[in-house]
């Protein structure tokens, strides 16, 4: 099962399947956090057509992947940032 090709509709159902086996429910809710993330919605933006737009490349997929990788390695990155800036201060003051 290809499940980059499921619809909104389609997703949501095989998520909440439990005769699917685990890993094709994983990969369905990975997808769909995916298409999420890259705000991947029908032509006109919005969600409640979602599940009328079409199926998306591979491209399109990996590109949405990786811009949904980014976003968190950034987000990552400002906490790390965050935590370090409070060590040095409670370095500063020890």
């Amino acid at each position: 099962m290809d499940v980059r090709k499921l619809t909104v509709d389609a997703s949501m159902h095989a998520a909440l399947n439990e005769q699917l086996p685990l890993r094709v429910v994983v990969q369905v809710l990975h997808f769909e956090q995916v298409r999420a993330a890259a705000g991947v919605h029908a032509p006109n933006n919005n969600p409640r057509d979602a599940s009328h737009s079409t199926t998306n490349t591979d491209e399109e997929w990996e590109k949405a992947a990786v811009e949904a990788d980014c976003r968190s390695l950034k987000k990552q990155m400002s906490r790390m940032k965050v935590k370090d800036e409070e060590f040095q201060k409670n370095r500063e003051i020890n």
